[in-house]
């Protein structure tokens, strides 16, 4: 409909005209900010499900550091299966790394180091 009162010359075309541009500029913004939410929202979800398998990660190597004197020769398979997880950080810590930057960032790699460094303690541990 705008379209045709422009090309027909109606009395306020030029002004139609302006208001139809000024209108899809709107528009494209809109998408734009939409779009930039879109990737937030899956950098947050992303954040979320590292945080929580980091979580769980430190829940399971303190459960083994408790309990590996009482069960020393037989928990072969679950530290294979842990050994897992800390992988599976990294990986998630990498490609949240690519999300974030700065502080959270920064944090994200601290979270890892600290995951990493308990494991590391926990193989000391175990080694002994």
């Amino acid at each position: 409909m705008i379209h045709l009162l422009i090309v027909n010359e109606h009395v306020n075309s030029a002004y139609i005209a302006e208001l139809k541009v000024t209108l899809n500029e709107s528009y494209q913004d809109l998408l734009e900010m939409i779009e930039t939410r879109l990737q937030s929202l899956k950098a947050s979800w992303k954040l979320h499900q590292f945080l929580h398998n980091r979580k769980e990660i430190l829940l399971i190597m303190q459960e083994r550091k408790n309990s590996i004197q009482y069960e020393i020769g037989h928990d072969q398979q679950k530290l294979v299966l842990l050994a897992q997880y800390i992988q599976r950080i990294q990986q998630e810590s990498k490609c949240l790394n690519e999300c974030y930057a700065d502080e959270k960032e920064t944090e994200i790699k601290q979270k890892e180091m600290n995951v990493l460094t308990l494991w590391k303690l926990l193989q000391q541990f175990i080694d002994q």
